[in-house]
């Protein structure tokens, strides 16, 4: 948010909100399709495995989007 010139602040700050918004629809989409698959009784004894690591791919691009993000010049200054 730092980043964003003032003008843009009021969208990216919304988009950065509906973001959860995403994920939460996105993981009960996930759910559905190993439903659909293995059905409750497979889902809560084994595929229950599996939901968790499709968490791995989401994980995988948040920690490359955070170590590819610069500090801001303000906290760069106070880290100095």
């Amino acid at each position: 948010m730092e980043w964003t010139p003032f003008k843009w602040r009021g969208l990216v700050s919304g988009l950065v909100q509906g973001v959860f918004s995403f994920g939460a629809a996105a993981a009960a989409a996930v759910e559905g399709v190993f439903l659909s698959i293995y059905g409750v009784s497979g889902v809560e004894s084994f595929a229950w495995r599996y939901i968790f690591l499709t968490s791995i791919v989401p994980a995988v691009i948040a920690l490359a989007a955070r170590l590819s993000i610069d500090d801001t010049p303000v906290f760069q200054d106070l880290k100095s």
